[in-house]
């Protein structure tokens, strides 16, 4: 199985320059959620303790982040409908800076994704800004062996926006990662792609059509105790901390 996204297919890309360690998130502490008011009763002669959540049957407040996953030169270079993909990712973006959400890019890096490299950069349109957290993982998982998950929950952050490539791959791969982590999900519709398919690709699902099935997927996939929500990038709603 492929290790990572640069991977889809069996394309390689080439590999020059030294290896980097990854660069973590801010250092600090988790914030959990709010303890809920108790409420003591009897039954039957003996106390017990009632937990109540204060504002019963309400949604609770989300606190998001977004997580734009391997939109690397040498990645969107293979994406089917790269422009669009990158526009909507790249306006979701300017609109969780506008509302103070954190957005933070994940890098693949390995033998074909050197750190340094033109093929290893983030494409222009969705670089970093300058203090914006930055992840770089070495497998599909954007939180395995990353400081991701910490840099999370020292945010109070209690939900994720996924966007990015490749689709089959890191996406879901982070997607359910997160979902197993505690946080809630939103899965951007439009926001995020897969390779283009060639005439050595008989055997994969045509892109859009691989889009469309994990749209599918997140629409219908339960995971108790936890919300997922399908939504076009303009449709994004964007919580700050």
């Amino acid at each position: 199985m492929p290790r990572g996204c640069s991977r889809w297919q069996g394309i390689r890309l080439p590999a020059a320059g030294p290896r980097i360690s990854g660069r973590e998130g801010p250092d600090g502490p988790a914030e959990g959620p709010r303890r809920p008011s108790v409420r003591r009763g009897r039954t039957g002669g003996n106390r017990r303790r009632v937990q109540v959540a204060r504002g019963y049957g309400e949604p609770m407040p989300h606190t998001t982040a977004l997580l734009v996953i391997d939109m690397q030169n040498a990645l969107v270079a293979m994406a089917h409908r790269a422009g669009e993909t990158v526009a909507a990712i790249a306006g979701l973006s300017e609109r969780a800076r506008a509302a103070g959400v954190p957005v933070v890019t994940v890098r693949q890096r390995d033998e074909e994704l050197v750190p340094g490299t033109e093929g290893w950069q983030v494409v222009p349109e969705l670089a970093p800004r300058e203090g914006e957290p930055v992840v770089d993982k070495t497998t599909p998982d954007s939180f395995l062996d990353t400081g991701l998950d910490g840099m999370l929950r020292a945010l109070g952050v209690t939900e994720v926006i996924v966007t990015g490539f490749a689709t089959e791959i890191c996406v879901d791969t982070t997607a359910r990662q997160a979902l197993s982590r505690g946080y809630d999900l939103v899965y951007v519709a439009d926001g995020h792609t897969t390779s283009r398919r060639g005439a050595a690709d008989a055997g994969l699902v045509p892109a859009d059509r691989s889009i469309a099935q994990y749209n599918t997927i997140y629409r219908t996939i339960g995971w108790p105790g936890r919300r997922i929500r399908v939504r076009a990038a303009a449709d994004v709603e964007l919580t700050p901390a």
